[in-house]
């Protein structure tokens, strides 16, 4: 068809038997709907086409319509849905072996995570993005430009990262990486963040220039939800001038969009505006309208941010208005919706709202209000000394353990040197008995001390470690050595099971070993005589995979959820009488969070157990270090 008549399309899709063309048709639908913010119809026919390729196993195109449902959640702010839809075409993708795919796959996590708050997972996703981009070799320019499309997008949202922790100039820099790629009229998107940027450094003058390019291109694209946002920001800026009648059309046309395309979101932003713009020039009617329909849509919304905002500026209008008690009614809600006890934006209003209560000599409700405050005050003073005195009656009890352990250890040291002394060849078998006694004792304490002051150590050194590149099958060969010769006594058998010739990653050589050893004597402990220990590698989607496997006794549910917590129940007696201290796995965890890996446990009552470490692997040169 010459022109796209969707009418056509539709009858076609209806009638169509076979599972190529409905799928395509099917396809092209979604893709039409996605594109007129009809995003109802999109996901409509994007589910019933994905169930055609799941029939097709087309496994590549179903990621990509995947992308295109995520993000229609997106857009209309069903963060929930968007993150199910987005991990769903992430692991397709993984499953493709495309790094194209896996790449965008990444990013459209990263965003979702970003999009929630969540900015730790957010970056991580985004490195993992741009290093699996870095992986595609390819001549196609058609590639190559998405490519660098994907990049661009990265960068931005590396920039909002860093925009969103106060660190501007840094956001600023990610943000110029996407301009120096793209142009505006490329990509106004760009140019809409960098503007963005000088608005966070106090330079309007410039943030008008940029987002002023990026409206203009964002209008010629048919960008709305961008040409939203500069139409918003712009207008911001001309509030902050008081040009007021220089904002009001830029609204007015930014609520039109909204509206018609469904962009709630914003459109809770532009109603707040116009909302707060009407309370200054004392449009109170006006001003009534624009915050019961910013109120309307924020109650379908359920955006908790977007909510104590509204909350403190209807709070000043029902002020303007003479509704005192509203007033404080809903600047107490906005303080409740914050989580702090006291904020900046808290005060201003609250010290705005008493400025103008002493103006109009409200003396009932200034007192009342004034006590509030003063109340709001004292108890954040409460807790901030309360914080001060617990952080240093904490300091004194990791001085005190450190201290008590160091003397016991010390003073049990000295014991055990005496045994040794009573030790004789002639001594009787009640008092070889005694002396045993007396050096099992005194070694179980010592064992406890070392777990509690490494322990100690861990939880208070500097989180940053010194990490090399190191080859893990031989650093593991290196350790079953001693290992294996532990094992004998109880004619347990430790097999190494090596699924990838060559694992490089970053580790700190002298924890690693920690982790490897503690895992490895609890398989012994709780393994019983006769059984089996494999140490198996694997390399996953570059991430190496360690597994300890035990035939051992196995652990319940109940077990398994105490399991990395100090000092609990979990510690118990392995099969041959052996002590455990309780800190082990603790310790293991501990490390193992310092490395950026993760560990996870599987096992059943008399089944064995099973531990699997899960570690990046390594990009640096062999032998050169890395600042984590």
């Amino acid at each position: 068809m010459s022109e796209f008549n969707v009418t056509e399309v539709l009858q076609e899709y209806l009638v169509a038997t076979e599972l190529d063309k409905k799928a395509h048709l099917g396809h092209t639908l979604s893709s039409y709907y996605y594109s007129n913010y009809e995003f109802d119809e999109c996901r409509k026919y994007g589910y019933e086409t994905l169930e055609i390729y799941k029939k097709l196993g087309e496994e590549k195109i179903s990621v990509r319509l995947l992308w295109r449902i995520g993000n229609s959640f997106t857009i209309q702010g069903n963060h929930q849905k968007a993150k199910e839809t987005f991990d769903l075409a992430l692991s397709k993708s993984l499953n493709t072996s495309d790094y194209f795919l896996v790449a965008i796959s990444y990013m459209n996590v990263g965003t979702y995570e970003h999009n929630t708050g969540n900015l730790f997972n957010a970056t991580d996703n985004y490195i993992k993005a741009l290093d699996t981009y870095e992986l595609i070799a390819t001549d196609d320019a058609a590639k190559l430009s998405e490519i660098e499309q994907g990049k661009v997008h990265i960068y931005k949202n590396i920039g909002l990262v860093y925009s969103v922790i106060n660190r501007h100039e840094e956001a600023l820099e990610w943000c110029k990486k996407a301009i120096r790629i793209k142009s505006p009229k490329e990509d106004p998107v760009s140019y809409f963040y960098v503007g963005s940027c000088y608005l966070n450094l106090k330079d309007q003058s410039l943030a008008l220039g940029y987002i002023k390019k990026s409206l203009k291109y964002s209008e010629e694209n048919q960008n709305f939800i961008y040409m939203n946002f500069c139409l918003l920001a712009i207008a911001s800026i001309y509030v902050d001038k008081n040009q007021i009648e220089d904002a009001l059309p830029l609204l007015y046309k930014a609520y039109e969009c909204c509206e018609k395309y469904e962009l709630y979101e914003t459109l809770i932003s532009t109603c707040k505006l116009l909302g707060e713009i009407f309370t200054i020039q004392k449009n109170y009617k006006q001003a009534e309208i624009y915050f019961n329909k910013s109120f309307e849509i924020l109650e379908q919304v359920q955006n908790d941010e977007e909510l104590r905002d509204f909350y403190q500026k209807y709070s000043v209008y029902c002020f303007e208005t003479g509704k005192l008690d509203e007033a404080y009614n809903y600047l107490n809600k906005s303080y409740n919706l914050n989580k702090k006890l006291y904020d900046e934006e808290l005060l201003r209003v609250t010290q705005f709202l008493t400025a103008r209560f002493e103006a109009e000599k409200e003396k009932k409700e200034l007192e009342i209000y004034r006590l509030k405050y003063v109340e709001l005050v004292e108890t954040q003073k409460t807790i901030e000394l309360n914080n001060i005195k617990l952080m240093k009656i904490n300091e004194e009890k990791d001085n005190i353990l450190v201290m008590i352990s160091h003397d016991l250890k010390n003073y049990i040291g000295t014991v055990l040197s005496a045994h040794d002394m009573l030790t004789r060849k002639d001594a009787t078998l009640a008092e070889n008995k005694f002396v045993k006694i007396m050096n099992d004792s005194s070694s179980k304490a010592l064992s406890l001390l070392q777990d509690i002051l490494l322990s100690n150590k861990m939880e208070n050194e500097d989180k940053r470690m010194l990490l090399k590149k190191y080859e893990i099958n031989g650093e593991l060969d290196y350790l079953l050595e001693n290992l294996r010769i532990m094992a004998r006594r109880k004619n347990i058998e430790i097999l190494n099971d090596y699924q990838h010739p060559n694992i490089f990653c970053n580790i700190d050589r002298e924890h690693f070993h920690r982790v490897i050893d503690n895992l490895c004597i609890n398989a012994i402990k709780f393994t019983p005589i006769d059984g089996k220990i494999t140490v198996r590698t694997r390399l996953i989607d570059e991430i190496a995979h360690i597994h300890i496997i035990d035939t051992g006794i196995g652990m319940d549910k109940n077990m398994l959820g105490r399991l990395f917590v100090p000092y609990t129940q979990a510690s118990r007696k392995g099969t041959s009488g052996e002590e455990s201290t309780g800190l082990g796995l603790y310790i293991v965890k501990t490390i193992l969070e310092k490395h950026f890996a993760t560990i996870d446990v599987f096992s059943e009552v008399g089944k064995g157990s099973e531990f699997v470490i899960k570690l990046r692997i390594s990009r640096v040169k062999y032998g050169e270090s890395l600042n984590v």
